[in-house]
């Protein structure tokens, strides 16, 4: 007995301590969400909720694991960050905040672009086999378990470090990593479908005219071109209008709300473009249209998770049809109003979240409550005691008019309680973990484990063993609730103690203990529990051990069809080899006949020169022999006259010196002028 009691109180002294730690904690600034989805996907929260079929919109963050189906495909953005999930594959995303993104991939394909700087200082990739991070901004790609115990990592921009196979290497872009458990080796990167569809999904985000007046770090901005328009306002900044929305839409009015922790009550909001104007910025009316504010100089964003003011409470009392029951009312906040948090939240955020606010005058006053009224929506406050979401389009709708509406709901105002029963994480007791029906190839264990299905709702409420499970069937529009009024006022009262922190009266009543038969019956009932548990163990390893086969066959096929699309590139590429080989040849000998005509043209170039310098030479001796022939013709001529004048009066001689021969003046000067030639 003393064992059970220190047992009992050791556990509630963990749980207090869990809740408590986990209270400290500051929420995040940073939240992604589905953006895109095809076929199957399914997305579950911590250890003990339930898997769901995932929806656009819907917020992720961490703790959160994404699978998709054979058919399946998904994209999870967080602000400019893409991360795309092919078929086929199952990702957790371990922890996201504001400086930190940290993934674990258990099987399949995943695509990932990191364009912030500061984000991907902060990335970790962690597979069976390896871990990959970022050394700068870049775009990668992430298989594993198609083969067994083999991670491939291809890197197409940017640059990784990859850790595995008992190695670290860098990959750079253009080149790709295959690591096992003992093995690691590089080659060329290469690209598939997937990868081609990757990239027409970031070519629209790219080619995305809201940058210029949004952060692309604002989670959902590339949706806001195809479904809105943006113009500039003197007085609120830049401001985008829907299109194609009806005459009585309003913001926070066509979508859900679910309590996602630690934020609370959260908007999910139906139209494919709602999700940064319902989590950012402030709403205005303008010439009776809506318009969201984003605010100007945007350079960093703070996600909440609706921006909303609450009126209204369990006091309140509107009339629905023919019924008169507490309403809870929320209408979206304006640039004059200030958001208050029900949750914790650093002050640096809560600052940069009203950094826009403005002060209020008479005239914005005004303003200020016309948006109110025509913004204001209305349920009953029971929708927001039971699990699960408040899908607002099917929630009843009040048949008083608006105008009187925020008189009778003001009385009190706030952000609707936590669901009944709804505790934290920490607290749970008896959570088993998560199934999965992926076993990995043959050989290998389940990856979470299996056992009996986990006990709890779609956000870890936990239900009492005693307790049937609520129904949670949609109201249709303008139908009264089918609980009564007496009802709903009961269970608000046990709502009001357990926040207290009072204990049910009934609830004790069924918990006491009923003697030795009441042992005895529970002691039963947990042999029965443990023998359906252990039957349900057994049925569970058949199907993994058949769906791993059929997996097995799958991979198979698929093997064969990438071998066949490889060898059809591989036709394509020597194909085109031989084409390029063709050109190139005739491209040699086009360049070998210019080299031969400019050869032939150069020789007969060099010809015409030769001839001319022959002509020339010609011309210059013809020149000097016609020169030659009137010189020795005038010399002939001088000399006949000189003999003509020595005939007519010979010379009187001359005595020649002493020793020499007599010799004429006349043949003197001739012997001098031949001596001079």
């Amino acid at each position: 007995m003393s064992t059970r009691f220190l047992r009992t109180a050791t556990l509630v002294a963990f749980a207090a301590f869990s809740t408590y730690s986990y209270a400290q904690d500051d929420s995040p600034g940073r939240v992604g969400r589905i953006a895109m989805i095809q076929g199957q996907v399914d997305i579950a929260g911590d250890v003990g909720e339930e898997v769901n079929a995932g929806m656009v919109n819907w917020p992720v963050t961490s703790r959160n694991q994404i699978t998709t189906g054979r058919d399946g495909r998904t994209e999870i953005r967080i602000g400019s960050t893409a991360i795309r999930l092919d078929a086929d594959s199952s990702l957790d995303v371990t922890e996201l905040d504001d400086e930190t993104l940290r993934l674990h991939l258990h099987y399949g394909s995943v695509n990932i672009r990191v364009r912030n700087p500061d984000l991907a200082r902060g990335f970790e990739l962690t597979t069976p086999d390896g871990l990959v991070r970022l050394d700068e901004v870049g775009q990668l790609r992430v298989d594993t378990g198609r083969r067994r115990d083999q991670t491939v990592v291809s890197v197409f921009t940017g640059q990784a470090l990859v850790d595995g196979g008992g190695e670290r290497i860098t990959v750079c872009a253009g080149r790709r990593a295959e690591f096992g458990r003992d093995e690691l080796r590089t080659s060329q990167a290469m690209r598939d479908s997937f990868d081609e569809w990757s990239m027409l999904r970031d070519q629209r985000a790219d080619r995305s005219e809201s940058v210029r007046y949004v952060t692309s770090e604002m989670t959902g901005y590339e949706d806001l071109d195809q479904h809105g328009s943006w113009r500039d306002s003197h007085e609120y900044g830049p401001l985008w209008s829907p299109r194609h929305v009806p005459s009585n839409w309003a913001p926070y009015r066509d979508g859900r709300w679910t309590y996602l922790q630690p934020w609370g009550w959260t908007w999910v909001d139906n139209a494919p473009w709602g999700y940064a104007p319902s989590h950012y910025g402030r709403w205005v009316m303008v010439d009776r249209r809506w318009c969201w504010a984003p605010g100007r100089n945007i350079s960093r964003v703070v996600w909440s998770p609706a921006l909303v003011g609450w009126v209204g409470g369990g006091y309140s009392v509107v009339t629905f049809g023919s019924a008169r029951l507490p309403a809870q009312g929320w209408y979206p906040l304006t640039p004059y109003d200030e958001y208050r948090p029900g949750y914790r939240m650093r002050g640096e955020h809560l600052r940069h979240v009203n950094r826009h606010v403005r002060k209020r005058d008479e005239r914005t006053s005004i303003i200020t409550n016309t948006i109110r009224k025509a913004g204001l929506t209305v349920v009953p406050q029971s929708n927001f005691a039971q699990r699960g979401t408040v899908v607002v389009p099917t929630a009843p709708r009040p048949s008083a008019p608006t105008g009187s509406l925020i008189t009778d709901l003001v009385a009190k105002a706030g952000m609707p309680p936590a669901p009944r029963d709804y505790r934290p994480r920490e607290r749970r007791q008896e959570v088993q973990p998560r199934t999965s029906a992926f076993t990995g190839l043959p050989g290998q264990a389940p990856q979470f484990g299996v056992g009996a299905q986990p006990r709890g709702g779609r956000y870890g409420v936990e239900r009492r063993g005693d307790e049937p499970a609520p129904a949670a069937a949609p109201v249709a529009a303008g139908v009264v609730s089918a609980q009564p009024a007496p009802a709903v006022i009961a269970e608000q009262q046990r709502g009001e103690r357990g926040r207290r922190g009072e204990r049910d009266p009934d609830l004790e009543r069924d918990r006491r203990p009923r003697g030795a038969e009441s042992f005895q019956m529970q002691q039963a009932q947990q042999r029965q529990q443990q023998m359906h548990h252990e039957q349900q163990r057994d049925s569970m390893v058949r199907q993994a051990a058949m769906q791993a086969a059929a997996q097995q066959r799958q991979q198979q096929a698929i093997q064969q069809q990438a071998a066949q699309q490889q060898a059809m590139q591989q036709a394509a590429q020597q194909q085109a080899m031989q084409q390029a080989a063709q050109q190139q040849a005739m491209h040699q000998a086009a360049q070998q006949q210019a080299m031969q005509q400019a050869a032939q043209q150069q020789a007969m170039q060099q010809r015409q020169q030769q001839e001319q310098a022959m002509q020339q030479r010609d011309q210059q001796e013809h020149a000097r022999g016609i020169r030659g022939m009137v010189q020795r013709a005038a010399e002939r001529q001088e000399q006949q006259q000189r003999e003509e004048r020595q005939r007519a009066a010979p010379a009187p001689q001359q005595t020649a010196p002493v020793g020499g021969f007599q010799r004429s003046p006349d043949e003197l000067r001739r012997r001098a002028k031949e001596d001079m030639r």
